[in-house]
């Protein structure tokens, strides 16, 4: 517009004013998305584009009314799952929050140590507590005061238990794997010949069935310990520990008061269900069954004194881990066995050394940790005992179909080595030159 008038303008002139910060062109139009203009002027020059480093990478460029005057361009996130201003997720917020992700790593794994201590120690106070811990000691010697004839303290009752059970008891049959999800114990079907007396056989085959049946577990509880395998190790192994402590339990009430006991011979074990026993190790991973005499018998070769039963196997507790290391479990029924040669404060300070030994044994490299176990057993071990007229001998049993195989002990006459086919399950024993 001009005071003469408007007479049209010349070509390439341009009227109009300068457009304010954020517009530009003719009608001051707002710069375009991702642009910022901090100036006055009309060009589209002057319309800068917003420096990368200010947006998430999750994040995209927004129109404001009047446009963008400065650097900083006004930004959303691509989806509402992101939080401003960073865009991140929930977790990258979380970990963000404690430093970053290799910090907030580092606190993740410690946290999971620590989780992992507590629950090993809750582990052991548990199972230390239960009805499968370790022996109980024998109490001291002392004079019953006869005077008082129908008086029993309760450990003279429970003495007395442990020697009628030892007195009875004719064979202790292992169950066979680690007591796992893809590998649950199982029972041969054949009766060891010790007991072939004592069971028929026909009977003791559906036993067998009936047992392994339970031992197994359902396909859901190994799920969910590979979820947590993943996700939370140290909750795995709690929950492994507590199905096999299930199990054990199951088990035992099958035995003890489901089970008919139609496989014995005897007919007041059947009647009294009498006469079998299921018991585990404290770490939950190696059970047996104990079979025992009736009283209706009638077979002067029965029970066996300790010499009759050698050689006798003792098969280790634990998978050779850190989580179970190996370990020899003396209960008292073998206690109360063995103590028909070793006294029982030189059988528990055997198996105090041995353990000490076993506990660094690692299951990956057997050729190298067993070395000094085999010879503190035949340095220390066997030297104390033969005094006593036995010896023990480190010794494989009889791998499964998964190739898994347990560790024990055999006990002998001090002058007998155990021979392979000396017991139905063993697979050899072991010796330093071989272990070299």
């Amino acid at each position: 517009m001009g005071s003469d008038g408007g007479h049209d303008g010349k070509d390439g002139t341009v009227t109009g004013k300068e457009c304010p910060e954020g517009l530009y062109g003719i009608f001051c139009e707002e710069c375009p998305i991702g642009t910022y203009k901090d100036t006055n002027g009309s060009d589209i020059s002057l319309c800068q584009p917003c420096p990368p480093e200010e947006i998430p990478h999750r994040g995209t460029y927004i129109s404001v009314r009047g446009g963008v005057t400065q650097p900083s361009c006004p930004y959303v996130c691509l989806s509402e799952k992101y939080h401003m201003p960073y865009c991140y997720t929930p977790l990258e917020e979380l970990m963000h929050t404690f430093g970053g992700p290799w910090l907030f790593g580092l606190l993740l794994s410690g946290l999971l140590v620590l989780l992992a201590l507590v629950l090993s120690v809750a582990r052991m106070k548990i199972i230390g507590t239960d009805e499968f811990s370790g022996p109980v000691p024998p109490p001291h010697e002392s004079q019953i005061d006869h005077s008082f004839p129908f008086l029993e303290s309760l450990n003279e009752v429970m003495e007395s238990t442990r020697t009628e059970e030892s007195e009875t008891h004719v064979h202790r049959m292992y169950f066979m794997g680690p007591n796992t999800f893809g590998e649950p114990w199982h029972l041969p079907h054949s009766p060891p010949h010790r007991i072939d007396s004592i069971v028929y056989e026909d009977a003791f085959n559906r036993f067998v069935d009936e047992i392994n049946s339970l031992a197994a577990y359902q396909w859901w509880e190994g799920s969910v310990h590979s979820i947590l395998a993943v996700l939370a190790y140290p909750f795995a192994w709690s929950w492994q520990q507590w199905r096999r402590r299930k199990k054990v339990q199951q088990l035992r009430d099958f035995v003890r008061s489901e089970y008919d006991h139609a496989c014995l011979r005897s007919c007041r074990s059947r009647a009294l269900y009498e006469g079998l026993k299921v018991a585990a190790t404290p770490d939950l991973m190696v059970a047996y069954v104990d079979f025992f005499l009736g009283g209706d018998e009638k077979r002067p070769d029965l029970p066996l004194r300790l010499q009759q039963r050698f050689p006798m196997s003792i098969i280790f507790g634990g998978d050779g881990s850190y989580m179970a290391p190996y370990s020899l479990h003396s209960d008292n029924l073998l206690t109360s066995l063995l103590g028909q040669s070793v006294p029982a404060t030189m059988w528990y300070r055997f198996i105090a050394g041995l353990n000490a030994y076993l506990r660094t044994v690692h299951r990956g490299c057997l050729r190298i940790t067993l070395l000094p176990v085999i010879n503190w057993l035949g340095t220390h071990a066997n030297p104390w005992l033969s005094l006593h007229g036995i010896r023990v001998d480190l010794a494989w049993f009889q791998a499964t179909t998964s190739g898994y195989y347990q560790l024990g002990l055999i006990v002998n006459e001090t002058n007998e080595v155990a021979q392979p086919t000396s017991l139905p399950n063993m697979g050899g024993t072991m010796t330093i030159e071989e272990l070299r």
